[in-house]
């Protein structure tokens, strides 16, 4: 009869290809930790602004104009003296600031890094 060798399991070819995957992944995270926390700082902050603060200033500026009276609308004066105008234009200003900080400046540089 014949004896066979025991030769040791081989492991699948998806399990070293995932280690060696996770191993340059985590070298280049090392080697370039600064940029991987940033990362990790500026993305919540991205989402905050795009997803969070912009539709409030938006659903307030709606509340504002819906509740809005007829006398609210008219002035003969200058186009800033009326309520409304009042009332809505530091927040069209905010959201302007929102929409170029979050999506201009910390999405590009999401991007980036």
């Amino acid at each position: 009869m014949l004896r066979q060798s025991k030769q040791p399991k081989k492991k699948p070819k998806y399990q070293s290809t995932i280690k060696r995957t996770l191993h340059y992944f985590l070298k280049a995270n090392w080697k370039y930790k600064w940029y991987a926390i940033a990362l990790l700082i500026v993305t919540p902050i991205v989402i905050f602004v795009r997803q969070i603060l912009s539709p409030l200033v938006i659903a307030n500026v709606i509340g504002i104009l819906s509740s809005a009276g007829p006398e609210d609308f008219i002035n003969n004066g200058n186009i800033f003296q009326i309520p409304l105008v009042q009332k809505i234009l530091p927040q069209g200003i905010f959201l302007f600031l929102c929409q170029l900080v979050g999506s201009a400046i910390f999405g590009n540089l999401r991007v980036y890094l």
